[in-house]
């Protein structure tokens, strides 16, 4: 069962790689079943987009006015993305198999992919927040979080940057975390559901503050940096091209010097968004 194998691993890959652009915000505007790699990797990096404020259904591409690829849909999308790459191998798996049983063999594979996106996904957001043990009570506290981001708006990169300044003994209202959240009483609520799960770890706030900060990166390429580089490039200026490269090289690096590119666009700078003709 090599090509059942294969398709196992492309799968699994798959779901590995959708629950990290999900983590980090990443919106890749146009996944058509041949923009996916087989080897679990981001191609097509055409009208693709980090997410500044938070919105469960951002769209990134402006062609996509139905939002099929918005980032709530982009485990979906790949989940059916496997199934198109399960039926394209199914002659693969007839040469030993009848097609009952070569279908019944990918449906099952193909089953596990849900599963197997939540591990991931689990497992990047826990880290995120710094969490580390697995409880039963960690998808919700996730999900009540990116509820409450969206009902917020607040900037994405910059949120989950903020948790290593919470202390885990106190409820520090004084806390810059706090000040992006418009509702501040349901923040404060779910906060503390935090700090009561942050009890159940076994590591110190130095070392869990530590570890966020290389999870949870600073810098990001937001569209308003890269249109700016744009406009200075096509005057044939690319000094800011070179500064956003080296800033992105270490993108969980403080790099204080460079502080304003790690701020979310202004207000007028926000809706700037590629399409499929970018």
């Amino acid at each position: 069962d090599a090509y059942l194998e294969l398709f196992k691993s492309i799968s699994y890959r798959s779901a590995e790689l959708v629950a990290h652009w999900q983590a980090v915000g990443f919106c890749h505007g146009v996944l058509n079943s041949d923009n996916i790699s087989v080897l679990g990797i981001t191609i097509d990096y055409g009208p693709f987009g980090m997410m500044d404020r938070f919105q469960m259904d951002h769209i990134c591409n402006h062609s996509d006015s139905q939002g099929r690829y918005a980032y709530h849909r982009q485990p979906q999308i790949m989940h059916w993305n496997m199934a198109c790459l399960a039926g394209g191998m199914l002659p693969l798996l007839e040469k030993t198999d009848s097609t009952e049983v070569a279908q019944q063999k990918l449906q099952t594979a193909l089953e596990q992919f849900p599963t197997q996106y939540r591990q991931a996904w689990l497992k990047r957001f826990r880290a995120k927040l710094g969490l580390y043990e697995e409880h039963p009570n960690d998808f919700p506290l996730i999900e009540n979080l990116l509820q409450l981001m969206h009902q917020n708006r607040v900037d994405f990169t910059t949120t989950f940057r903020l948790f290593a300044e919470v202390q885990s003994m106190a409820n520090d209202q004084s806390n810059p975390l706090r000040d992006h959240f418009i509702d501040r009483q349901a923040f404060d609520v779910w906060m503390q559901s935090y700090l009561d799960r942050l009890k159940l770890e076994h590591s110190s706030d130095l070392v869990r503050q530590s570890a966020i900060l290389k999870t949870n990166p600073k810098f990001i390429l937001r569209n308003y940096l890269a249109q700016h580089a744009i406009e200075l490039a096509q005057q044939d200026d690319f000094s800011e091209v070179q500064k956003l490269l080296h800033i992105l090289e270490n993108p969980y690096a403080e790099q204080s010097e460079f502080e304003a590119y790690a701020a979310p666009p202004p207000k007028e700078l926000e809706d700037i968004a590629l399409s499929c003709s970018s």
